[in-house]
């Protein structure tokens, strides 16, 4: 049983508060014993709930994203790397380049890669994702749920729904990812992302590295969380408002940022940026060693930005 719900938190602070007073009293030597089965409530009800509800917190909400940053380490051990052949539906397999040097290894452009989902269910207002409908890693630092099929560079309020981290005219250089759940508690995803800053035909690899963490509380409230740690700075923010790509809209004419796009990390449901980061990032990124989060409820629909959190999990 876990004190989740209206009826259950009342119940629990009750007997939380009841049991409380009683340690008090018995602390002073006012009583000889506790009685746990006051008011109906018992001892066994008690034992049950993960935490108990103190202060009108239940334990639904007694965990939270922490200040401060997290400690980085961009560790693949265990995951899985995504390959790109086969999963390409729009964009390119281009040599890397340092410079104007042609450096070995191979770089994606404009790509949608879909992201193993495992066992976790995430949803995005209201539309829930999962294995057989997955979230992509956009090369442009997007988290997109939906494959747009063709090339999106500056991603626009509409018609795609999707979480920025970053989004600006990007490269990848490596994408991998892991399972890093804890039964019965969080669904987590730790995304390893490597990636170039790309403008005037000129880039260079592994400028940016991130590593994502998508989560997803199990039991309670059922939050879900987007936490981005920072171990190499991206050389610039990314779009923001009115900016123009370097690259051609295949409708034809620029491609221009949305007007409405205050920080190119963002949220937006497919027809509105929420701005949650306000002007946060808009022209200077995270910094290296830096983390961030990003807040919803479990239907995906209120998303709330802290900067320079972690979630300890």
């Amino acid at each position: 049983m876990y004190a989740s719900d209206l009826t259950n938190r009342k119940r629990a602070q009750a007997v939380f508060s009841d049991i409380s007073r009683q340690k008090k009293l018995l602390d002073s030597g006012a009583i000889m014993r506790v009685n746990y089965q006051k008011w109906g409530t018992d001892y066994a009800y008690m034992m049950e709930l993960e935490q108990g509800c103190i202060s009108n917190r239940c334990a639904g909400d007694a965990f939270a994203a922490k200040n401060g940053n997290a400690i980085t380490l961009m560790d693949i051990t265990g995951a899985t790397r995504i390959d790109s052949l086969g999963n390409i539906d729009y964009g390119y397999i281009i040599p890397s380049q340092a410079g104007t040097t042609l450096v070995s290894g191979s770089t994606m452009d404009d790509v949608y890669l879909p992201i193993p989902m495992g066992s976790m269910n995430f949803n995005f207002f209201r539309q829930q994702y999962n294995s057989s409908n997955p979230m992509y890693w956009s090369t442009n630092c997007c988290l997109m749920f939906q494959n747009p099929g063709q090339r999106v560079v500056s991603v626009q309020s509409s018609p795609y729904p999707a979480i920025l981290l970053g989004n600006g005219d990007r490269r990848l250089n490596n994408l991998y990812v892991r399972d890093d759940s804890i039964i019965e508690k969080f669904s987590i995803l730790s995304l390893f992302v490597f990636y170039e800053n790309f403008s005037s035909n000129v880039s260079t690899p592994n400028t940016g590295q991130y590593q994502v963490r998508i989560i997803k509380e199990l039991t309670g409230e059922k939050r879900q969380w987007i936490e981005v740690r920072v171990a190499v700075a991206p050389g610039n923010s990314g779009y923001i408002a009115n900016q123009v790509t370097t690259d051609t809209n295949p409708l034809g004419g620029n491609s221009f940022a949305d007007a409405t796009k205050l920080s190119p990390y963002n949220v937006t449901n497919g027809s509105n940026y929420l701005n949650p980061c306000g002007t946060t990032f808009a022209t200077v990124g995270p910094a290296a060693g830096t983390s961030f989060t990003f807040k919803s409820d479990s239907d995906g629909v209120t998303w709330v930005f802290s900067n320079n959190t972690h979630i300890p999990v």
